[in-house]
């Protein structure tokens, strides 16, 4: 069921600090110099100059009553975007705040938005659009914080997205929201949040787990984990243009690429995940069991088993390895290659003794089925 996004004349308290009465242009507010902003916007940027001036023009045309900040890391562009953003820092330094690299951090291993971007982000909300998407609501921060202040048991807030593909703007393909509230538990299950829609709680460090940097897919790892902490809000407005190109570091590449990274990302999750979250890991584990199945049966010559199991969950590694293996002579023809991990991953010597007990037992149960159906058989024929 949707919820109503609050009006503007809400009484906010004292301890929120000042609120306008009615939503300004960001550029138009004028506020002390040591007023903390309420939601600080992470942009990261690399070889944008194409797009850089329409997602920054998107950040400045938003209209709110409290105030914002835009932190932007460029990490080492080759092409004109950090002039452009040297511009826009020019005309607006109380509210564009960059940082420019003269080394690429992202071919390093280095996530900008979590080593660079969110440990100066003051805001009390966190909203992420990259330099190549942009927002087209002026009004969009200001329904979403909006909607946050007066629903404090909800962490994110979200909303829905057109795709700039080909020069046309098209529905949202990519994603498929299961209905107006949901759940970490509905998140494990599928990422159905567009980056660049979402506004949420700002817990800075606390939110990321202590593998976060391993996890290809940044913005998943980072909805799952705030996801924790609340639930989350579908808008049903489009508000913002993902943009789909050529120098797009996700949707250009191939499904089997993306399926891959969804992987990792999954086993990622699953480590830093609470505990006290039993049923979302169960339900994330079980989604890594069914594609690693998929991906196994049609392209197995492009995955070894060590890119397939997850080692730290032996007994959901069991369950994968149960359909993997539909016989006792193909467990024995990867009995090498599974020793040769069990070396490097010593938890899988467990789960190879046990492998091999799961497809005995499958045989020996094909066996008394195949024993009881003759048997029933001839004893049908006699009669």
């Amino acid at each position: 069921m949707s919820r109503n996004v609050p009006s503007y004349d809400l009484t906010y308290s004292e301890e929120q600090g000042p609120w306008l009465a009615q939503p300004v242009r960001i550029t138009e507010q004028a506020w002390p110099t040591d007023t903390v902003p309420v939601v600080s916007i992470l942009c990261i940027t690399y070889n944008h100059e194409k797009f850089i001036s329409e997602c920054l023009d998107g950040f400045l045309m938003q209209k709110t009553t409290f105030p914002v900040e835009v932190l932007i890391h460029d990490d080492a562009s080759t092409d004109a975007t950090a002039d452009i953003i040297r511009e826009y820092e020019g005309q607006f330094p109380h509210i564009i705040k960059p940082i420019y690299q003269t080394e690429n951090q992202y071919s390093k291993g280095v996530k900008p938005n979590p080593t660079f971007n969110i440990p100066r982000a003051k805001g009390k909300y966190i909203a992420i659009c990259e330099g190549d998407d942009y927002w087209t609501d002026p009004l969009k921060l200001q329904k979403q914080v909006d909607f946050l202040e007066a629903n404090p048991d909800f962490s994110i807030c979200f909303h829905k997205v057109k795709i700039l593909k080909d020069g046309q703007l098209i529905d949202d393909y990519i994603t498929k929201v299961p209905r107006f509230e949901s759940t970490l538990l509905d998140l494990v299950a599928g990422n159905y949040i567009h980056t660049l829609s979402c506004v949420c709680k700002n817990r800075g460090f606390e939110v990321l787990g202590s593998n976060f940097r391993y996890s290809p897919i940044g913005d998943y790892y980072f909805h799952c984990m705030n996801a924790q902490y609340g639930k989350i809000y579908y808008i049903n407005e489009t508000m913002a243009v993902y943009r789909a190109h050529d120098q797009s570091v996700w949707s250009n590449k191939s499904y089997l690429y993306r399926q891959q990274k969804t992987q990792e990302a999954r086993k990622v999750i699953l480590k830093d995940l609470s505990k006290d979250h039993a049923d979302a890991i169960n339900v994330l584990a079980k989604c890594h069991i069914n594609t690693a199945y998929f991906l196994y049966r049609d392209y197995r010559e492009e995955f070894s088993l060590e890119d397939l199991i997850i080692t730290d969950f032996p007994a959901y590694t069991l369950q994968l390895a149960s359909l993997l293996f539909d016989s006792y002579s193909e467990i024995k023809a990867k009995e090498s290659e599974l020793k040769e991990i069990k070396e490097r991953q010593h938890s899988l010597s467990f789960v190879l003794k046990r492998l091999v007990l799961i497809v005995k037992m499958k045989l020996s149960n094909l066996k008394r089925t195949v024993r009881e159906n003759v048997r029933h058989y001839f004893i049908s024929n006699r009669s």
